[in-house]
């Protein structure tokens, strides 16, 4: 689920890990929707993404 929290834009896992994203750019129509992310590891909980897009089905 991608979401905004205090340290920006951030993705919530079904198993319940929370992902930082280093990207500024993403559609705000994703936000509280559930996505699919393709990226590098930044940091422990960081992720520097290069596409993200709404997971169907």
């Amino acid at each position: 689920m991608l979401g905004h929290g205090g340290r920006g834009l951030n993705i919530l896992t079904d198993a319940g890990d929370l992902w930082v994203l280093d990207r500024d750019d993403i559609d705000p129509d994703l936000l509280g929707r559930r996505v699919t992310a393709e990226g590098t590891l930044a940091g422990l909980d960081r992720l520097n993404i290069e596409w993200i897009g709404e997971t169907l089905g």
